[in-house]
């Protein structure tokens, strides 16, 4: 499963754990969509930080962030990602 959905089971093991610490009030989730443009450079210097990219051989990294980078500027040197942000909350009680 992809997308925001690909999080709700997330959301509801977060939200039992908070339940069964029985110290705060119910649950809450609150779903945040926004979208971030990217230049070049900008995403180039992302990529090493997720998808466990950074421990790739230097050379694998150095080939992937050359066929992005020819990606990006394919589509004019940036482009617009779109995020969903999935938060669960709860208040305290006492």
């Amino acid at each position: 499963m992809t997308g925001p959905d690909a999080y709700a089971g997330v959301g509801a093991t977060a939200a039992d754990g908070i339940r069964k610490a029985a110290a705060f009030g119910e649950p809450e989730q609150w779903r945040f969509e926004w979208d971030r443009v990217y230049t070049r450079e900008e995403w180039l210097d992302q990529v090493p930080t997720f998808g466990g990219h950074g421990q790739l051989p230097a050379e694998k990294l150095d080939a992937l962030l050359s066929g992005l980078g020819d990606a990006v500027d394919a589509l004019g040197g940036s482009f617009s990602m779109h995020y969903t942000t999935v938060v669960v909350t709860a208040v305290r009680s006492g």
